[in-house]
Parts: structure tokens; C-alpha cells; sequence
């Protein structure tokens, strides 16, 4: 049984891809004789399991051939091969290979298997298409998303230490704000009868540490350029030269009233 099983499988298999418009077999019609023998020998055709098993595992030319003789393409001109076999059959009286006669139960339902294997081919193919192409967009956008958030967490982070550093540099400047009013505060409470001379040596002594101050406060402010970036060069600028300017006026004329 099983061996009688193998050998019509093994003839459908080649009859199957014997069915090409262009086939030595269809146009010699020995696919014909084929086709009349196996439909009175092979009785499986109710499950439509083998059929498909063999269109499966058809190659993509094969299996294009099998569509363009069934008539399932989708051109205006498509002719259905298949059609046209039976029809030569009866209108010829073929008949099988050892003379028999064709089973048109069998010819009936497997053109209606073929056809449903084929119709199942294309629409697994296009699932699989479809299912390949979410699966690529969903890594698209899964690639998208985790670059949003490394990007997200490096502008936390970055927000985080501009905060950090900006307070520390304007908590330091307060400091230093405050120890220099203090230390001139001092300066100026020892002065008693104030004349030129005094005054000159105080603003000497107070350019000389406001000088000492400012390289400080610039130091803090090379910092802030690192945070603020190139946007806050001029501001930083301006104030150096402010503070530069200002602090050789007060030398110079601390040494005028000195003289």
C-alpha cells in the first residue's frame, strides 16, 4: 500500500510540473496519458494535504508555470491550460496509458484542489511579506525609540551638571563678593584724617586685590563658558574687559594721588 501510495504521489509530483504550456509533455500530449492513468489509480485526492505538500515545494518558476497554465494570472489574456487539456481529452477520446479511461469525478476535484493550493500559496506568501515588513518597520521604530532615549538621558544629564555648575559658580562668586566688601570695609574704618597720600595707598592695596578678585571671578567665568557654550563668550568678554579696565583705572590713579 505504501509503495503503490509512493508511486502515484511521484506521478502526480511530475504531472504537476509537467502542467507548462511550453512542456514537451503538453504539447507531445503524453501529459495527457499521464493525467487519464493517474485519475483512475489515485484515490488520496481527498486530502488535499499531498497536493499542497507538492505546490509548496514547487520552485518560484515552477510554480509560475503551474499559475500561467491553471489561467490564475492576472494579465487580460490568461487561458486556462487546463481547460483546454480536458477538452482535447474528451473531444479526441484520449485515453490513459494502459488505455484507460478518464475519471472526470477526479478531474473535477483536483482542478478545485489545485486551484485552492495555489490561492493558499499566494496568500502565506503575502502574510509572510507583510508579517517580514511589520517585523522590519517594529525594529525601525525600535531603533528610533532607544535613540530618543540615550539622547534623553544625555540632555538630562547634561541639564544637570550645567545646574550644578552654574550654582557653584555663582555660590563662589557670592563668597567672594562678600569677603571683599568686608576686607574693604576694614580698609576703609582704619583710615583717620584721610589726605592723597592715604587714599593712593588704599586704592593701590584695593586694585591690587580687586585685580586678585577678578582673575578669580574669571577663572569662574572660563568655567561658565564651558557650560554655556559659544553663547556666552561675548558676555564673558565684555565682563573681563570691564573688569580689567576698571581695575587699571584704579590703580593707576591710586598712584597719581601716591605721587
Amino acid at each position: 500500500m505504501g509503495t503503490e501510495l509512493d508511486v502515484n504521489r511521484h506521478r502526480l509530483q511530475t504531472i504537476i510540473v509537467a502542467f507548462d504550456k511550453d512542456s514537451t509533455l503538453f504539447q507531445s500530449k503524453d501529459l495527457h496519458k499521464l493525467y487519464i492513468s493517474l485519475s483512475t489509480t489515485f484515490k488520496e485526492l481527498d486530502r488535499v494535504d499531498t497536493i499542497a505538500e507538492i505546490i509548496y515545494g514547487l520552485s518560484e518558476d515552477s510554480y509560475f508555470k503551474l499559475r500561467v497554465f491553471l489561467g490564475l494570472t492576472d494579465t487580460e489574456d490568461a487561458e486556462d491550460y487546463f481547460v483546454g487539456l480536458e477538452e482535447a481529452i474528451e473531444a479526441e477520446n484520449i485515453r490513459g496509458v494502459n488505455g484507460e479511461e478518464v475519471d472526470k469525478n477526479f478531474t473535477k476535484k483536483f482542478k478545485e484542489h489545485l486551484r485552492l493550493c495555489c490561492f493558499q500559496r499566494e496568500f502565506m506568501t503575502r502574510v509572510s511579506r507583510q508579517a517580514t515588513e511589520i517585523s522590519l518597520e517594529a525594529r525601525k521604530t525600535s531603533e528610533i525609540a532607544n535613540k530618543a532615549a540615550k539622547n534623553a538621558e544625555k540632555t538630562k544629564n547634561k541639564i544637570y551638571s550645567e545646574f550644578i555648575s552654574i550654582l557653584g559658580i555663582f555660590t563662589a562668586i557670592s563668597f567672594l563678593t562678600m569677603g571683599s566688601i568686608q576686607l574693604l570695609g576694614t580698609i576703609f574704618n582704619d583710615i583717620s584724617h584721610p589726605n592723597n597720600k592715604k587714599l593712593g595707598y588704599i586704592m593701590e592695596a584695593g586694585g591690587i586685590y580687586l585685580l586678585v578678585l577678578s582673575l578669580l571671578i574669571f577663572v569662574m567665568f572660563v568655567g561658565m563658558k564651558k557650560v554655556l557654550g559659544d553663547e556666552g563668550k561675548l558676555w564673558v568678554i565684555l565682563c573681563l574687559v570691564l573688569v580689567v579696565v576698571s581695575v587699571i583705572s584704579l590703580i593707576v590713579f591710586g598712584i597719581h594721588l601716591v605721587g
